[in-house]
């Protein structure tokens, strides 16, 4: 940083030192995005479980569809043979 300021001072003589104090650390904060609003962290962290709460649920909901569709076949298949026994 004093390599910087002493540059900065040999290119611009005429400048005073406290605005070369500005320039040298203009670089490093113009290249930051300045934020709009304050993150909300909390927010964020109650989207994020309420999508992982839809995917469990979904999984969940085609888990019982399959459950269901197997015990329908179970109960057609072993009907038949009941009624043949008998």
């Amino acid at each position: 940083m004093l390599h910087e300021t002493v540059a900065m001072r040999e290119a611009a003589p005429d400048v005073r030192h406290d605005a070369l104090y500005m320039l040298s650390l203009s670089p490093e904060t113009a290249s930051e995005a300045p934020v709009a609003f304050k993150p909300n962290y909390g927010r964020d962290r109650a989207e994020h479980a309420r999508a992982a709460r839809a995917k469990i649920e979904e999984k969940q909901r085609k888990k019982d569809e399959r459950t269901a569709l197997r015990k329908v076949t179970r109960v057609e298949s072993e009907a038949p043979s009941d009624e043949t026994q008998s």
